[in-house]
């Protein structure tokens, strides 16, 4: 119980700590000695953040040290506004590539599912045979689907969303309640899952065990699934905070400007509407030909 509080705590605390330390604390001025023995000078360029040290800090877990020691001590050198924010977004770049790559790949297995179902039904229907094995490789293949490609769900925003309340406020009120989100709900969740089915995964790897069904398949492969899943989740989690929270101070585009076109359910009135006025052309054409 104790482990799954931490772990559900951990990840919010930690990335609003490094925030708010790297991001919102005001820049030292490089004239006291402890910034020359740093070897900065006023003219120092763009900021960089060395976080193997900034992690040695967190280990070492001094309290006493002030906001510009903490700065100090994980190698940060402050400009203008805070932190050069690009590391952050190369590693965002570099989730999203990940993701991306996985779901073009894993999408593939739509493909195959399908085709295992249709021959298992023909086998079943025609040749009245049957195997588990084969039933359930198609479960085992939609877990596989739907598990790996979370993060690239999230990535392009094909999640099923209901609500009544987050479309009627503002954009950059939008993006706040997807900072909060993603910490206080999304993180915690998939990085708690991801661990607690870890230990699932290896014990069903260790015992070798089987389905209960006769003739079925190893269990394993299927639990693997799992926290492969929801680690890649995770990252796609961190990668669109790094967004959004370069998007609120300006550091990149909005990309929802971009997308300000009409809806699917526009498209699709529109295309009925369209499909309905044709019919009407159409039978108001024949009606004139036929006089």
């Amino acid at each position: 119980m104790r482990t799954a509080i931490i772990t559900l705590i951990a990840p919010p605390f930690l990335l609003s700590a490094f925030a708010y330390w790297c991001n919102k604390m005001p820049a030292q001025q490089n004239t006291t000695p402890s910034s020359q023995k740093l070897g900065r000078t006023n003219a120092a360029p763009a900021a960089a953040c060395n976080m193997k040290a900034f992690t040695k800090m967190i280990l070492r877990a001094k309290p006493l040290y002030s906001p510009v020691k903490i700065r100090q001590l994980a190698g940060c050198k402050p400009t203008n506004g805070g932190i050069d924010v690009q590391a952050f977004l190369k590693l965002s770049n570099l989730i999203d590539s990940l993701n991306n790559l996985v779901g073009r790949w894993v999408s593939w297995l739509t493909l195959i599912a399908v085709l295992v179902s249709s021959g298992n039904a023909t086998v079943r229907y025609v040749f009245d045979n049957s195997s588990n094995a084969w039933l359930e490789l198609q479960w085992y293949l939609f877990t596989a689907i739907v598990l790996l490609c979370g993060g690239y769900t999230l990535l392009h925003h094909q999640h099923v969303r209901i609500d009544v309340v987050y479309t009627r406020f503002t954009r950059r009120t939008q993006l706040y309640i997807d900072v909060f989100g993603t910490l206080f709900f999304l993180l915690p969740m998939a990085i708690l899952i991801g661990y607690l089915s870890w230990p699932i995964f290896v014990n069903a790897y260790v015992h070798h065990e089987m389905s209960s069904n006769a003739g079925g398949l190893i269990i394993w492969p299927a639990r693997v699934l799992f926290p492969i899943g929801f680690f890649l989740l995770s990252l796609q989690g961190i990668s669109e905070l790094i967004k959004r929270i370069a998007i609120l101070q300006g550091k990149i585009p909005d990309p929802a400007a971009d997308e300000a076109g009409p809806t699917a359910e526009e498209e699709l009135a529109r295309a009925i509407t369209e499909a309905r006025d044709r019919e009407l052309e159409a039978a108001a054409l024949k009606t004139k030909l036929a006089n």
